[in-house]
């Protein structure tokens, strides 16, 4: 059976405020705000496509790399993935989402370039992002800007946080 990946995305913010306008009427009229992007569906035949999906909630042991060539399937419920690996090589990271544990973790979690083999994940201005306990990035949606993913050139992600911090992940990639 072929692999066939179907990344749907859809993200809304929504706040509706009543400001007092110190207006004469009974009521202030509310004001709404909405940014967002409606349902957007990705698939191998889209442009950008979507090949292949990496998910993980992973526990620090200290720093860690992620390797965009050999991501353990620890996702599919096998202890270690079974040896078995996601491979991302070739391809472009088009979506991302990481959200730090607010239980669990006492301070951020740093996400930075790779220091051997650097991809730059957020865009060639960025090389880090901080995640305090709790906090969400993204999703990000990189619609094919990224640098294509070469092995053992630019195909790893530096994680620093202390040992049982607690991280969630997924890289979508075509």
């Amino acid at each position: 059976m072929a692999n066939t990946q179907i990344a749907r995305v859809h993200h809304y913010l929504f706040c509706d405020e009543t400001v007092d306008l110190a207006m004469d009427a009974a009521a202030n009229p509310p004001i709404h705000h909405t940014f967002g992007q409606a349902l957007k569906t990705y698939t191998a035949t889209t442009s950008p496509a979507v090949t292949k999906t990496w998910s993980d909630t992973r526990v620090m042991a200290g720093a860690e790399t992620l390797d965009l060539n050999a991501l353990p399937m620890a996702a599919i419920g096998w202890a270690g993935g079974g040896g078995l690996t996601t491979d991302f090589v070739g391809l472009k990271l088009q979506l991302l989402y990481i959200e730090a544990n607010s239980a669990n973790n006492a301070a951020g979690i740093l996400f930075a370039v790779g220091a051997l083999n650097p991809y730059h994940f957020l865009g060639a201005a960025a090389d880090r992002v901080t995640l305090l306990p709790g906090c969400k990035y993204g999703p990000f949606f990189f619609n094919g800007k990224l640098a294509t993913i070469v092995l053992n050139t630019n195909d790893e992600i530096d994680v620093t946080g202390a040992v049982g911090d607690i991280y969630s992940i997924m890289m979508i990639a075509g």
